[in-house]
């Protein structure tokens, strides 16, 4: 699934990881660009990945202008397993789903496989347009 920064932030996947990924401390960054090189190879359409603060949010469709919005369907932030540790961990958000729709719940989950996440974020960029089930 290719991937682009939002064009009102990184604008490309280079641009990203330049930008966003680099900034961070050397685990942080590898574990950053480890999960994007990976979802780039799978094939699927564009993934859009914008930030926030230290965690990359993740949408379906650009948003050009900082007054556009779009909900993004998952949000990605690397974070230390164990404080003090230099070991990292993906802290990835994503809705829970009822039947075949996503309810306004999201559900936590800290996972050490990029291919993981990467399945993740795919089976979660299905549910992407469609409206959230409220309880």
């Amino acid at each position: 699934m290719p991937i682009r920064g939002l064009s009102n932030q990184w604008q490309t996947r280079d641009g990203l990881v330049e930008g966003f990924a680099q900034g961070e401390v050397e685990g942080k960054y590898g574990k950053i660009r480890q999960l994007l090189d990976a979802l780039d190879e799978r094939p699927g359409p564009t993934i859009y990945v914008g930030t926030s603060h230290s965690s990359m949010n993740f949408s379906n469709r650009d948003v050009i202008c900082d007054d556009d919005r779009t909900q993004p369907f998952a949000y990605v932030d690397v974070v230390r397993s164990v404080p003090n540790d230099n070991v990292f961990c993906y802290r990835v958000e994503t809705r829970r789903v009822e039947g075949v729709r996503p309810t306004t719940e999201w559900l936590l989950q800290d996972l050490t496989d990029a291919e993981t996440v990467v399945d993740l974020l795919i089976d979660a960029f299905a549910y992407a347009d469609i409206p959230p089930r409220r309880g």
